[in-house]
Order: structure tokens, then sequence, then C-alpha cells
């Protein structure tokens, strides 16, 4: 499915413009309106280049292909701000303030729905199907990945990857300095959406597995790696 995303490209290129208008507006508070305007330019440019190399991993059966192009976003960004001396810290510290602002904007009710919804035996049931298709390993650069059933006390619901998609994009592209924040995504809505999340093992962080442990209202933790990334690190520590 080599042409996957190349078939897709004009869609892609309208997300990527949606997407990049508060990604715009954050960079323009930074470092001004030329800076800004001239890294979502490269930046565009970077990701019409990435497309081909993205990852195939099961095209929208797979409920984390969007997960492969949102980091094809970021990889694009990297690379144009790399170029002026930012670092990954600088540029996933953008992207964590975006998610920032999008999650928080949520009303506590309705947050909390989306949060039990997110952690229910509905949607774990169907996640568990996936994650034992993805034991097949029928795409080499696909996660792989088994449910963890609760103990009632720590968790509610977990996840553990043995292989995470994400690290192997990242390693393909050269751009493994992005590897240690890439959880910022996770840590965020589980935070808004009421689901505490504990992942303070990943493979970003050179572990050798990646364990999400989801516990219905519960506390969120905020591994060192992200303390000076994450907007709502300022809020919980």
């Amino acid at each position: 499915m080599e042409d996957y995303y190349l078939s897709r490209q004009n869609r892609l290129l309208k997300l990527f413009d949606l997407t990049f208008r508060p990604i715009r507006r954050k960079l323009l508070s930074y470092y001004g309106a030329e800076y800004a305007r001239s890294i979502v330019s490269e930046s565009r440019q970077n990701f019409i280049e990435i497309i081909p190399q993205m990852p195939y991993v099961g095209g929208m059966k797979n409920y984390y292909t969007p997960i492969i192009v949102v980091n094809g976003f970021i990889i694009a960004m990297f690379r144009a701000m790399k170029e002026t001396g930012k670092t990954a810290k600088d540029v996933m510290s953008i992207w964590a303030e975006v998610a920032d602002d999008l999650f928080r904007k949520i009303p506590g009710p309705v947050a909390r729905l989306g949060g039990r919804m997110l952690v229910s035996q509905r949607t774990m049931k169907a996640f568990g199907k996936q994650a034992d298709i993805s034991q097949e390993r029928q795409y080499p650069e696909d996660w792989v990945y088994v449910l963890l059933e609760g103990d009632g006390d720590k968790f509610d619901a977990g996840f553990e990857f043995s292989e995470c998609a994400v690290i192997k994009f990242y390693d393909a592209m050269g751009v493994m300095e992005l590897a240690p924040y890439c959880n910022f995504g996770d840590v965020t809505y589980s935070h808004y959406l009421g689901i505490g999340l504990d992942a303070s093992e990943t493979i970003g962080m050179g572990c050798d597995h990646c364990r999400m442990l989801f516990k219905k209202g519960g506390e969120t933790l905020i591994t060192p790696n992200l303390v000076d990334v994450l907007p709502l690190a300022k809020r919980v520590i």
C-alpha cells in the first residue's frame, strides 16, 4: 500500500492547513509573524516530502493511523525549526500547548463522559481485537501491543506496547530527538478527560516497552521528561 497516503494527499494537506492554524498562532506569539510564516510554509513543504514515507499500518482499519499522520506533521515542523537552531523540546512544547488549549476548552461534564467512554468495556473490546491483530505483525512498522486487565485498585484498563510505530517512524526519519516527548498527547487528554494515566514507562524514554495504565477519576502522572513541556504541569505539580 505504498500509495495509501499519496492517494489522499489533498485531504492530508487540508488537514495540515487546519491543524497548523493554532500552531501558527503559537509560533507568532513566541517568535513573531515572519518566523511563524516561514516555519509553517517550510513545514508544509517538508510534509509533502514525508507523505510517501509515512508507514502504512492498515489504513483506517487501524485506530492509530491518525497518530501516524499527526507525527508526520510534527516531524515536518521539527525539521523546519531545527534549521533555525530550535530543539525537539521547543517543537513539542508548541504542540503540547495547542493540545492543552484544545482539551482545556471541553466542558467538564462532556470531558468526563468522553473519558468514561474511552475506557468503557465496549471500547476496550474493540481495542482488544486490534491488539490481537497486532500480534500477527502483518505490518512491520505497526504497533504491537496487548491489553492489560484492570486490577480494580491501581488501574481500570491498560495497554502494554512491545513495539511502537511512532518510535519506528522517528527512527526511520532520523528524528529520534523527538522520542522522549512522544506521549505528550496521552498525558494531556487523560488529565482533562478524568481518566488518570500512569505512563511512566515508555519506549521513547528508553524502556523496553510502553505501559499505559488508566484509572477513572485518578491522577495523571507527569513524568520528568514532560515537566518542562506540558502546560498542565504548572497546574498540577
